[in-house]
Parts: C-alpha cells; sequence; structure tokens
C-alpha cells in the first residue's frame, strides 16, 4: 500500500486505508458539552442519584411499618370497665387501673391463685409488686403492678418470651374482677 500520498493524521478515530485503496474516514463525536457531560454523569450513578434514592427508602420504611403493625406485634385495645387504657404491645399487656395500689396486689395474688398457677416468687415494695408463676403448661407468667398514684396503678403481663395475648387478657379480667 502506498503511504507516500498520505498526509500524516493527529485524528486517532481515522483507520487506516481500506482494500479498495480508500480511506475510510469515521467522523469523532465533539467533545460533550458542560450539560451533556452533566447528564451522562447523573444517569450512570452520579452525586445526584441519592435524590432519586431518599423517596424510596421513605417509601419502603413506610410500607415496613405498615407491615409490622398488622402482624399482631402491636395491637392496641381499648380497656374495659375499671381499667383506663389497655395495650397489648411486643408481646406484654399493659393496663392502667383506677384503683388503689394494695388493692391491685392482692387482687394479682387472687388472680393466680384462681386460674391455678404455680406461684414462683413474689417480691413487694411499697411502689412495685413483682409477680412469677407457671402454667400447667410450664410457660412463665409475670405480674408487674406498679403504683402511680393514690388511686391509680399499672399492670404488665407477661406469658412467655413472645406473649400470649388471650391468656395475658384472661389474667387482667380476673384482676378486675377481683378489684
Amino acid at each position: 500500500m502506498p503511504t507516500a500520498n498520505r498526509l500524516p493524521s493527529r485524528n486517532h478515530f481515522l483507520p487506516e486505508p481500506g482494500a479498495d485503496g480508500g480511506v475510510n474516514r469515521a467522523i469523532p463525536d465533539p467533545p460533550p458539552s458542560a450539560d451533556e457531560a452533566t447528564r451522562r454523569r447523573t444517569a450512570c450513578g452520579g452525586a445526584n442519584d441519592t435524590m432519586k434514592i431518599k423517596p424510596k427508602i421513605g417509601l419502603i420504611a413506610g410500607l415496613l411499618a405498615v407491615a409490622a403493625s398488622l402482624t399482631g406485634c402491636v395491637a392496641v385495645v381499648a380497656g374495659a370497665a375499671g381499667a383506663g387504657t389497655v395495650a397489648y404491645v411486643s408481646g406484654g399487656l399493659d393496663a392502667s387501673l383506677s384503683s388503689n395500689y394494695e388493692k391491685t396486689v392482692t387482687a394479682s395474688n387472687l388472680a393466680i391463685e384462681q386460674l391455678e398457677f404455680a406461684k414462683i416468687s413474689e417480691k413487694k415494695d411499697a411502689l412495685t409488686a413483682y409477680f412469677t408463676a407457671r402454667t400447667a403448661g410450664d410457660r412463665k407468667v409475670t405480674i408487674k403492678v406498679i403504683k402511680i398514684a393514690d388511686q391509680a396503678t399499672k399492670v404488665e403481663i407477661r406469658v412467655g418470651f413472645f406473649g400470649d395475648k388471650l391468656l395475658s387478657m384472661t389474667i387482667l379480667d380476673k384482676i378486675k374482677a377481683n378489684v
């Protein structure tokens, strides 16, 4: 191939002459403008992509919160007579009772006897009482009575490690009936 008639080229995009003696001339793309370069960078995962991800994270977090509340881990139940509020949260039942502390402690003790639980331990001071018992199926039951005011107490009931809403409500109903 004769190269004597060919001028030296600094363009790296131009290939060598073809087999037919002609030159395939590929015209290079012009360098991108600043706006085009920014568009390409952000389209391929640049710094501005975080603005696209944040709403997705918020949406996912919201959906997870709704899903968790529908699984039964968090359920709030309106209180019955004698109870201000009753809430079943993460396996534990919390209730506010409008009765005095000593009466609620006695009612809790009586509820354990009426339900024929085996009482394991009882600890009590002027503000808090703890009861630990076992069911016939050897499930641990803990009852905590806290003095809030002269005529207000808080009762916390937990059955087993994961909780049992039905049994916790049964225990609370017995305590309220004995108050």
